[in-house]
């Protein structure tokens, strides 16, 4: 592993460089690290190029003193500064969850001059809707102050009981045991350092940016009584000339992320959307083998 010293903080990072045409830059979600994709990396060709990384007090990173370090823009710019560094070409980031966010962070404000798609699981680029955003930021508030002060062990427990990680109970014991103990290590200063400088609340929303139809209706969801996910149209959007492509991948049974990646693929025309068959929010985990062919397949596409 290598690392990176940015503003006197040191972020870990791998970079597997076999000079492929295309790098795979793969970000973990909330509460993860670089050994998330590790299932996922074991079935690329050894000729695939990829990095790594562990994001600020994840992982082997620290964590610094500065809150701001836990902030998209902050976040942006370590990634920026880790691809120059190594002086990666193309450079395709592949996100899941709220590491999806940072990609499409990256994408819709062009943070990397060398990017040529971009990779999206289980993830969103905002809530368009001001009002569940401004929900949203208060759950997260809610659950930043929840963490520090029960610690992390009890957010863990409540966070996997969640019917969005059902896929992970049909995943071997040996596996999940791992799985706990290194979610176990976060630092529940870090956790709600996220929450309140990058959560999906603070997001602001990035779909004016990625869109290329020229007028959208962006949606926001919510839980009815019956736990039914219902559609609830806001406000229009303008265009823009976003060109890149992407490739969003969800797992059949994650309906609101489903839902959300349907109408990022309606969206922009360049977006492609792929449902993988039996498997929730955790699919590039349940699902690495198939989730490793999409991905080969739309770096194919990019040639």
């Amino acid at each position: 592993m290598a690392k990176l010293i940015f503003n006197g903080v040191g972020i870990n990072y791998l970079y597997h460089n076999e000079g492929s045409r295309h790098t795979l830059l793969f970000i973990h979600g909330f509460g993860g690290s670089s050994r998330d994709w590790e299932s996922l990396i074991s079935y690329l060709p050894p000729e695939q190029s990829y990095l790594t990384m562990d994001l600020p007090g994840c992982g082997e990173s620290e964590k610094g003193d500065d809150l701001n370090l836990y902030s998209f823009s902050a976040i942006a710019d370590i990634i920026k500064t880790i691809v120059k560094a190594n002086k990666i070409g193309s450079v395709v980031p592949c996100g899941y969850s709220a590491g999806g966010r940072i990609v499409f962070y990256l994408s819709a404000n062009e943070i990397l001059k060398t990017q040529k798609g971009f990779v999206a699981i289980s993830s969103t680029p905002g809530i368009a809707d001001d009002l569940e955003r401004k929900k949203r930021k208060k759950a997260d508030r809610a659950l930043a102050k929840e963490i520090r002060e029960k610690g992390t062990a009890e957010w863990l427990e409540k966070w996997l009981s969640l019917d969005m990680f059902n896929g992970l109970k049909n995943l071997p014991e040996e596996f999940m045991s791992d799985y706990r103990e290194q979610r176990l290590k976060n630092d529940p200063e870090v956790l709600s350092n996220y929450l309140l400088m990058s959560g999906t609340g603070v997001m602001a929303p990035l779909h004016s940016k990625l869109s290329r139809t020229g007028i959208m209706t962006p949606l926001y969801l919510k839980i009815s009584g019956t736990g039914e996910v219902v559609l609830n149209h806001s406000k229009f959007y303008g265009g823009n000339r976003f060109n890149q492509k992407g490739l969003l991948i969800t797992g059949k049974n994650d309906l609101k992320y489903c839902k959300i990646a349907e109408r990022l693929s309606r969206m922009n025309k360049d977006f492609q959307h792929f449902v993988v068959k039996e498997s929730w929010h955790t699919v590039y985990i349940e699902k690495p083998k198939e989730t490793v062919a999409l991905i080969l397949k739309f770096l194919t596409d990019l040639n």
